[in-house]
C-alpha cells in the first residue's frame, strides 16, 4: 500500500507539474503575441506619424513658397504703384490750379493706401490657411482697387 499510495502521489505530482507548464507555456504565448500585436500597433502609429510629419513639412514649404511669390509679386506692384504716383505727382506740378485741387488730395489718399497695404504685408503672421486665404482675398482687392483707381485718375488727367 505504500508502494501505490508513493507511486499515486509521484502521478499527481508528475500531473501537476505537468499542468503547470503548460499553463505557464500558455501565459507565455499570450504575453508574447500580445507584445507583438502591440509593437506591430506601435509601429503602425509611428509610420501613421511619420507620414503625417512629412505631409506637414510639404505643407509649410508650399506655403513658404507660395507666401514667398505673393509677397514678391505684392512689393512689385506696390512699387510700380508708387512710380506712378510720383510720376503724376511730378506731372501735377506743371498742371494749373484747378486740376491741382481736383487731383492732389485722390492722389494723396492713393498714395496712404499704397503704405498701408505696404505694412499688411510686412506685418502679416500666418495663422491658418482660412486666415491666410482671407487676407490673399482682401490683400488683392484692395490692392486691384487700388490699381483701378489710379489708372482712372491717370486716364482722366489725358
Amino acid at each position: 500500500m505504500l508502494l501505490q499510495n508513493n507511486l499515486s502521489e509521484r502521478i499527481v505530482m508528475k500531473n501537476r507539474f505537468y499542468f503547470q507548464i503548460g499553463l505557464m507555456l500558455v501565459a507565455i504565448l499570450i504575453l508574447f503575441g500580445c507584445s507583438e500585436n502591440h509593437e506591430k500597433k506601435i509601429e503602425a502609429a509611428k509610420e501613421k506619424a511619420d507620414q503625417a510629419n512629412k505631409e506637414l513639412t510639404a505643407a509649410q514649404t508650399d506655403y513658404a513658397d507660395e507666401w514667398q511669390q505673393f509677397k514678391t509679386e505684392a512689393h512689385a506692384q506696390m512699387l510700380a504703384n508708387q512710380k506712378k504716383i510720383e510720376q503724376f505727382k511730378d506731372e501735377m506740378k506743371t498742371e494749373s490750379g484747378k486740376f491741382k485741387v481736383k487731383y492732389e488730395s485722390q492722389v494723396g489718399i492713393l498714395e496712404q493706401k499704397n503704405i498701408e497695404l505696404n505694412k499688411r504685408i510686412t506685418e502679416y503672421k500666418y495663422q491658418s490657411k482660412s486666415n491666410w486665404e482671407e487676407f490673399k482675398r482682401g490683400f488683392n482687392h484692395d490692392s486691384d482697387e487700388l490699381v483701378k483707381t489710379l489708372k482712372g485718375i491717370l486716364a482722366e488727367k489725358k
